[in-house]
C-alpha cells in the first residue's frame, strides 16, 4: 500500500513511548510505501490534494534507526491510507488540514475521518454521554462557574476546551482564596469558555482504554505519585498495568456506535473514578506502554484494520481480552 503519516517532525522523538513512531515501523515492516508528511506539507494545487513527503526507513543505527529520503511530491488521489497523527492543539493549521484531507477521493482510507476529528473536540465529546460523566459546566462566566462549583460540593477541575496532556488544568477547591483569580484566569476574563467538572477520586490515577473499531485493546493506569493533580504521562505520570473491567466495556459499547458513525476508528478514552472524562481523537497514546504489559502488538491490529478497509484482506483480528 502506498501510505502517508501527517505528524509532527520525528527529530526528538521518544522512540520507546511514541505510539505513531510505532505504527510507522509497522508500516515499513510489512514493505508498504511510507512517507512522513509535515501538517504544512499538506496541499492543493490545482485539481487535486498533494503532500511532499519523504520516504521513512529504518535501516540506520540502533539508537536512531530512522531514516528520510530527500523531499518528494506525492499525488493525493494515489494513495491506499493517510493516518493524520499530529498532536493537539486543535488548532487553525489542524482545521485547514482536515478540510483539505475531506477533498481526497473515497478510496483513500483516512485515519480517523478528518470531519469526524472535526466534530469531537476532545473535552466536550463525552458530553454526548452526560450520564457517563462527572457533573459538567462549559462556561466563560466566572460568577456561574464558581456557584456550578459550590454546587457539586466545592471542588472542580478547570480545563482549557483547546487543551492536551493535562496542560493548563487547574484545581479549584473551597477555602482557596485565589479562586476567584484563578477562574478569571482560565477563562482569561470571562471571555473564553472553558471545561468544570465536579472533582472525581484522582488518587489512584486515570485508565486510558485503547479502542480500535469500537472494541477496547487493552487499558494502561496512568498515575502521577508526586502529588500533582493531573496523572498524563507528559505532566510526569507513569504507566501501570490496568484492566479493562467490565463496566469499562460498558462504556465502550455505549460510545462504538457513536465513534463508528463519525469515522474515528482508534481512539483513547480516559476514565477518572469510573467516569468518562475525555475521548482523545487526534493522536491517541499509550500503545507501546499497552504491548509491554498485555504481550499485544497494537501496530499489528491497526495496521490489519487498515489493510482490511483498503481491500487488502488482512486477516479479521483476534483481541485477547
Amino acid at each position: 500500500m502506498k501510505m502517508v503519516f501527517v505528524m509532527d517532525p520525528l527529530e526528538g522523538i521518544q522512540r520507546d513511548h511514541d505510539t505513531s513512531y510505532l505504527f510507522l515501523q509497522e508500516a515499513v515492516r510489512r514493505g508498504h510505501q511510507v512517507d512522513h508528511v509535515l501538517p504544512s506539507q499538506v496541499r492543493w494545487d490545482s485539481w487535486r490534494v498533494v503532500f511532499v513527503g519523504r520516504s521513512v526507513s529504518f535501516d540506520g543505527p540502533p539508537e536512531a534507526p530512522e531514516r528520510l529520503g530527500p523531499p518528494r511530491l506525492i499525488e493525493g488521489p494515489d494513495l491506499d491510507v493517510v493516518l493524520i497523527r499530529t498532536d493537539p492543539p486543535f488548532d487553525a493549521d489542524y482545521l485547514a488540514v482536515t478540510l483539505l484531507l475531506d477533498l481526497l477521493p473515497d478510496s483513500v482510507v483516512i485515519l480517523n475521518r478528518p470531519s469526524g476529528l472535526r466534530d469531537a473536540n476532545e473535552k466536550l465529546a463525552a458530553l454526548h454521554f452526560p450520564d457517563l460523566t462527572p457533573a459538567t459546566l462549559v462556561s466563560q462566566d466566572p460568577e456561574a462557574i464558581d456557584e456550578f462549583r459550590q454546587r457539586v460540593g466545592g471542588a472542580i477541575a478547570l480545563k482549557p476546551l483547546d487543551g492536551f496532556a493535562g496542560k493548563g488544568v487547574l484545581l479549584i477547591r473551597d477555602g482557596d482564596p485565589n479562586r476567584r483569580a484563578l477562574i478569571g484566569m482560565a477563562t482569561q476574563g470571562g471571555t473564553v469558555k472553558v471545561v468544570a467538572q465536579q472533582l472525581v477520586d484522582t488518587s489512584q490515577g486515570d485508565k486510558r482504554i485503547l479502542v480500535l473499531d469500537g472494541q477496547p485493546l487493552g487499558a494502561v493506569l496512568r498515575r502521577n505519585d508526586t502529588g500533582a493533580f493531573t496523572h498524563n504521562l507528559a505532566s510526569g505520570g507513569r504507566a501501570l498495568p490496568a484492566r479493562v473491567e467490565e463496566s469499562d466495556r460498558r462504556i465502550v459499547e455505549r460510545i462504538a456506535p457513536w465513534l463508528r458513525q463519525r469515522g474515528l476508528d482508534f481512539v483513547g478514552i480516559d476514565l477518572l473514578g469510573g467516569k468518562l472524562i475525555e475521548i482523545n481523537v487526534t493522536s491517541p497514546t499509550c500503545a507501546q506502554e499497552l504491548n509491554r504489559f498485555d504481550g499485544i502488538h497494537v501496530e499489528r491490529l491497526v495496521l490489519d484494520h487498515l489493510e482490511r478497509r483498503a481491500n487488502r484482506f488482512a486477516p479479521a483480528p483476534v483481541i485477547d481480552q
